[in-house]
């Protein structure tokens, strides 16, 4: 979820542009994906493997509930007690239990399963909520805050939470987005929000904030100065310091910025500046109110960052528009083009051609993006001067931005992926680690599972369990300058683990397939 702040800093050649087209007001990522969060901690609890993209830097949470981070750590925002760069995912360490995870500009929130949240990464304004203003390089926990079952941040130095009771709270800085009126100042503890009640999701960005009730309502506050609160209000006068209630039913994800907001039956609608939101390529025409996107439907997820949209559907496809910066869009070009860029297009690999599919989510921030495919797998493209897309490496230069999507190193957020017959899996592997796929034959008889030919920079092994942990077979290419193999007889219905991963826990790049 990105977040709030009433101004920002911006990089990377967009300053013109944006200044022409008005995009820098707020950006707003609110995922209300009813199947994972309710305001029982006991649904909380449940674990969705989920991505949030900072500002140079990723954070994702896996099904067993840690959280793992890459990327620039100037300000301690990787957690790991240091302010070195990774450009290979770590684990925070101490830190397990985990629900539900945040990117701000260069924080970083964590929602556990007992309620209580955590903070780590730069202070300023107190928005880790520990009473202070000083860095974490450290998960601490924020004071006086318990019950949680929501938690939003973003860009700038505000971080949101909503409580069991519907509550909203907030702490950072006090500006038009943080739903405290007029006040100014900062808050290092957490402070009521008036007026929401009921809330269930909340989501903030540069200017502005929203929050959704348990019924589908909207509530909206911030900036307004192209009508992106969506009250049929505009300009600088009609700022909405407060929560105001916006005329928008069945509310599933809210993206205040553009904004975007995307209904229960698959519907996305935008309000605000029409430049980047509409993905239709027909102009910049603002609009005060909620207008329906014709471009797209059949919606699952959205997110946005005030000059860049992701939407995926439920087909498994995934869609960008907005500013390719040098092809943060993902879509293989690396130029800008109006008539190109704010249509709705896929994003596509390593050949330019072929698109990314099976994705169940994707989010966006300033400077990449981030999508999970439905095998656990995280994919990434845009700028990596910081090694923010997880591959191994830190670009620069002409190199700086990858313009198709490519595979996180290292990293699978299920505990189980699972493989079928026929299946070619690619398989990146961190020094000691292994990948398991669970694999479920649907006949009885011989089948071989084995690596392909090529592999880098080691050598392959592979073992294979029954469903009680029994190991049935290993095989590696150890002195073998071919691949890993072997051919078992299985039994269908009946469940197998397959254990892949580099020998001796070396690293390893590999294809592992059953045929």
């Amino acid at each position: 979820m990105m977040s709030p702040s009433t101004s920002r800093s911006v990089n990377y050649g967009e300053a013109s542009w944006a200044m022409k087209f008005r995009t820098l007001m707020g950006v707003t990522v609110l995922a209300l994906l009813t199947s994972s969060f309710s305001s029982s901690l006991a649904s909380a609890a449940t674990v969705t493997p989920d991505v949030a993209p900072g500002s140079s830097f990723s954070l994702a949470l896996k099904a067993d509930g840690t959280v793992w981070a890459w990327g620039i750590n100037t300000s301690g925002q990787l957690g790991d007690g240091t302010t070195t760069k990774r450009p290979l995912p770590q684990q925070v360490p101490g830190l397990d239990n985990v629900v539900k995870i945040s990117a701000g500009g260069s924080h970083s929130l964590a929602l556990k399963s007992d309620g209580t949240v955590w903070a780590w990464g730069d202070n300023g304004s107190g928005k880790l909520g520990d009473g202070t203003t000083v860095d974490r390089k450290t998960p601490v926990q924020v004071k006086n805050l318990s019950n949680v079952t929501d938690i939003g941040t973003g860009e700038i130095n505000l971080s949101f939470a909503i409580k069991s009771d519907g509550t909203l709270w907030t702490w950072g800085s006090i500006s038009n987005a943080s739903g405290l009126g007029n006040a100014s100042g900062h808050n290092s503890l957490p402070v009521r929000v008036p007026v929401v009640t009921n809330a269930e999701k909340i989501s903030t960005g540069y200017g502005h904030t929203a929050a959704i009730s348990h019924d589908g309502n909207l509530w909206v506050w911030g900036t307004n100065y192209e009508g992106e609160v969506g009250d049929g209000s505009s300009g600088a006068t009609n700022k909405r310091p407060n929560p105001t209630p916006i005329n928008f039913s069945n509310a599933l994800m809210i993206e205040p910025g553009g904004s975007l907001g995307l209904k229960k039956d698959g519907t996305l609608w935008h309000w605000g500046n029409g430049c980047d939101t509409k993905g239709e390529g027909t102009g910049c025409n603002p609009t005060k109110i909620p207008s329906q996107v014709s471009s797209l439907s059949n919606v699952k997820t959205v997110s946005e960052h005030g000059i860049r949209v992701l939407a995926v559907k439920e087909d498994g496809t995934i869609w960008t528009w907005g500013y390719n910066q040098t092809g943060l869009l993902g879509t293989g070009y690396t130029d800008v083009r109006y008539d190109r860029d704010y249509k709705a297009r896929q994003v596509v690999l390593s050949d330019h051609y072929t698109p990314l599919t099976g994705i169940i989510s994707g989010k966006v921030s300033r400077t990449h993006m981030l999508a999970i495919k439905n095998d656990g797998s995280v994919w990434s493209w845009g700028y990596n001067s910081n090694g923010q897309l997880g591959d191994g490496t830190i670009s620069s230069g002409a190199d700086i931005t990858r313009e198709h999507a490519g595979q996180v190193v290292g990293l699978s957020l299920f505990d189980e992926q699972q493989i079928a017959k026929g299946d070619v899996k690619s398989v990146n592997l961190t020094p000691g680690t292994m990948q398991k796929y669970v694999y479920v034959p649907q006949t009885s008889g011989p089948v071989t599972i084995s690596t392909g030919f090529l592999q880098s920079p080691s050598d392959t092994i592979l073992n294979i369990y029954d469903a009680n942990n029994t190991l049935l077979g290993t095989n590696d290419d150890y002195n073998n300058t071919t691949y890993s193999s072997m051919t078992l007889n299985l039994t269908a219905g009946q469940k197998y683990v397959i254990e892949a991963g580099g020998l001796q826990g070396s690293a390893a790049n590999f294809t592992l397939s059953v045929q």
